[in-house]
């Protein structure tokens, strides 16, 4: 049971990248560079990574664990927007 919650919370923290990503554009721009191929799987990858957190919960529950993601789950959706 902790595992699975340490292994729901790990994908959230994955999200942190979104924050860093501003710090590291130009690292982002050096690795895919102008090859278009690399943007759009970059982009797709992204979208379906939001499919992840586009729900009407904003808890989880695993027994008697329950994981509030409410706060966090708005603070990405608007990042991504």
């Amino acid at each position: 049971m902790f595992a699975k919650a340490h292994q729901y919370v790990d994908t959230w923290r994955n999200y942190q990248a979104l924050w860093d990503i501003d710090q590291k554009k130009n690292l982002v721009y050096e690795i895919l560079g102008d090859e278009i191929d690399k943007w759009n799987q970059m982009l797709n990858e992204i979208t379906q990574s939001r499919r992840t957190f586009e729900t009407a919960e904003s808890f989880i529950l695993f027994g008697g664990l329950e994981i509030s993601y409410g706060a966090v789950q708005t603070k990405v959706n608007n990042k991504y927007d």
